[in-house]
């Protein structure tokens, strides 16, 4: 009876994990076409953007970048930030940005530190994926989660290979109805 408990949550474990890495890899599956991921932690750009999500940029020429488009660019070191284009400087090919829930601008910015303009469903919205951001943060910062993910399926894919005549027994036994086995048929013979 247990190596049958734990079966079924080792399967029910396994289940979870694929769904989680079958999000993780749609989340991934945009990269294919050049969009790239980012989360977004503040709430500088709501409500076009919600904080939680995953929004994607794409890389785009100084000359592709028009007022009003919304693009990500790097704030200092690893740190990344998305707001909308409100002047560009073709002269000394730069940009100023402004959060939509900021009340200043922000200054200038090189076209160099610019990743991409962030992709757009319409002129109106721009593509995300609300509250994965916090899932793809989390896992992330998290990659022990990897290993436990793995053991988990690893478990459930090997399972139903073991062989333990112990347990097996057992679970014979608890099928028993009280009705007479064969064993004590032939021996009344």
């Amino acid at each position: 009876m247990a190596f049958k408990t734990v079966k079924k949550i080792f399967g029910i474990m396994s289940i979870i994990c694929y769904l989680l890495i079958f999000v993780y890899v749609l989340l991934i599956v945009p990269m294919l076409f050049g969009l790239h991921p980012v989360a977004v932690y503040s709430g500088s750009m709501e409500p076009a953007i919600e904080v939680g999500s995953i929004i994607y940029y794409k890389e785009v020429a100084f000359e592709d970048i028009k007022e009003g488009d919304v693009v990500t660019y790097i704030l200092s070191g690893e740190e990344n930030s998305t707001h909308r284009v409100i002047s560009v400087d073709t002269d000394k090919c730069e940009l100023t940005t402004k959060g939509d829930s900021n009340n200043q601008a922000d200054k200038p910015i090189s076209y160099s530190k610019v990743k991409g303009r962030v992709a757009e469903i319409s002129e109106d919205a721009i593509f995300q994926i609300p509250f994965l951001g916090r899932y793809t943060t989390f896992v992330n910062n998290n990659l022990w989660l990897c290993a436990v993910v793995f053991v988990i399926i690893a478990t459930n894919v090997i399972l139903p290979y073991i062989k333990i005549d112990s347990l097996v027994e057992e679970d014979k036994d608890d099928r028993f109805d009280g009705g007479v086995n064969s064993e004590e048929i032939h021996k009344e013979e």
